[in-house]
């Protein structure tokens, strides 16, 4: 046999060998990818090189302190087929808009959606298997040991969304409390029927038990929709929507329909209490019953109406006369 037949018989074993190995390596990589999977793309809006994602259930009304900015354009809508939809911001709430879009037929409401990192977000999912195997490193587990998994962080300081499926997701609050360790919380998440109602911390509890008991939701959504506000025990998710300042004094108002004040720098007096939008008014009574505080709604700005406030003697607002403009 001559040395040319010996040379090209070699070359056609190494080449299918490394056809044989580059097809075992495909085949490991698709298999390793498919199972590992990375997270579902969302419909996403692109305005001014941020992105936004739409997690949270509608609303039928607008919230307190929200304007018309414009229509989203085709760009901006970014094939989610919301071009030419109304879309609404608040200059005190940084990290998200409102959408005034077509929820079903003849039916509009009005969306938050809310700016997130693209590149946190399109990391690998996490799974229920991983959860489990986290779940065993009990006190030891940290928020570091979620760094690679896809979450997006709803606005709330040190609070991040892991979406798992449509019945479970995974919920890290306090990350960011570096100074206050015992302040993080762990939770997963299991749906019922359109509501939230279980809520485990995987470092103390049962991982495996408590799938099996919330394994069955009958939900169809492709993404998980979570209440709006949030306020399902220990989770506490709300915007600030209004933040004003004058000589000293702060009133602010979120969007679950709470607010509060304090008077001075140097003040003991926090007035919290609820809040509620009347027409052009929007009037604050606090939880103690000292205070019932009423201001008109002009443009961004708040005006106190003194006549229809209920001051109580026990504290002054020495700083506030009717028609003080609080911006």
């Amino acid at each position: 046999m001559s040395d040319q037949v010996i040379r090209s018989g070699k070359k056609r074993v190494i080449f299918f060998a490394f056809v044989l190995i580059f097809s075992i390596c495909a085949v490991l990589i698709f298999v390793f990818v498919k199972r590992e999977g990375k997270a579902q793309m969302r419909p996403m809006l692109l305005i001014e090189d941020a992105t936004y994602i739409d997690p949270y259930f509608p609303l039928s009304e607008l919230p307190f302190n929200y304007y018309l900015a414009g229509n989203l354009s085709e760009e901006q809508a970014n094939k989610t087929g919301l071009a030419g939809c109304e879309y609404y911001i608040n200059k005190f709430d940084k990290n998200g808009i409102y959408v005034y879009q077509e929820e079903s037929p003849n039916s509009w409401v009005y969306k938050r959606w809310i700016k997130v990192d693209k590149k946190k977000l399109a990391q690998r999912c996490l799974n229920l298997e991983d959860v489990i195997k986290l779940a065993k490193k009990g006190d030891a587990l940290s928020e570091k040991d979620f760094e690679h998994y896809s979450y997006f962080e709803p606005g709330e300081r040190g609070m991040r969304v892991y979406e798992i499926d449509k019945n479970f997701s995974l919920w890290i609050v306090g990350a960011d409390w570096r100074n206050e360790p015992e302040a993080l919380r762990i939770y997963l998440r299991g749906r019922g029927e359109g509501d939230w109602k279980e809520l485990l911390d995987i470092r103390t509890g049962n991982v495996e038990e408590f799938i099996q008991k919330n394994k069955n939701s009958t939900l169809e959504e492709k993404f998980a929709f979570f209440p709006y506000p949030d306020q399902e025990r220990e989770i506490y998710n709300c915007t600030n929507i209004g933040d004003y300042w004058y000589r000293g004094a702060r009133f602010s108002f979120q969007d679950d329909g709470t607010g509060g004040f304090y008077l001075s720098p140097v003040s003991s007096y926090l007035g919290r209490g609820t809040y509620e939008v009347v027409g052009d008014q929007l009037n604050l009574r606090t939880d103690d019953g000292w205070y019932a505080v009423c201001f008109d709604i002009v443009g961004d700005t708040l005006v106190f109406n003194k006549g229809a406030s209920n001051i109580s003697a026990k504290h002054e607002f020495p700083m506030l006369e009717d028609g003080t403009v609080l911006e």
